[in-house]
């Protein structure tokens, strides 16, 4: 799992990406392909590239750090279902009031809707 790295590539998941909404956050996904400009100058093609997105408003540097490690710590449960992706998570104001629990099931239900089209690439861990 790596990180977008610039505003460049933060944008282009932005533009090209589709949405998904939470009460808590919002998900952006984009699928790589090998012609995607985000691939370029990278070794592994078969990459999750993960992007967060957590503003001042949400709380002071160990709340937001804290909503970071909670975000990193679920995309690598569910790297599997993630390979291929760029996503930014941009959280919204009240997230850090939330449990980890009920973060895990908001953004799994974020995934089963990104997903919906093709069941057959979503597998679920319960």
């Amino acid at each position: 799992m790596n990180s977008l790295k610039n505003k460049r590539q933060f944008d282009l998941v932005y533009k090209k990406g589709t949405r998904r909404y939470s009460k808590y956050f919002t998900l952006y996904f984009m699928e790589l392909d090998c012609k995607s400009l985000i691939l370029q100058n990278r070794e592994d093609k078969d990459d999750f590239l993960l992007g967060l997105s957590v503003s001042k408003k949400v709380g002071k540097a160990t709340k937001r750090n804290l909503i970071k490690r909670r975000v990193r710590s679920l995309c690598r449960s569910h790297l599997q279902i993630l390979t291929n992706y760029a996503m930014v998570f941009v959280a919204k104001n009240g997230i850090i009031e939330i449990s980890y629990k009920v973060l895990e099931q908001d953004f799994l239900t974020c995934l089963k809707g990104l997903f919906s089209s093709s069941p057959s690439t979503y597998r679920s861990k319960n």
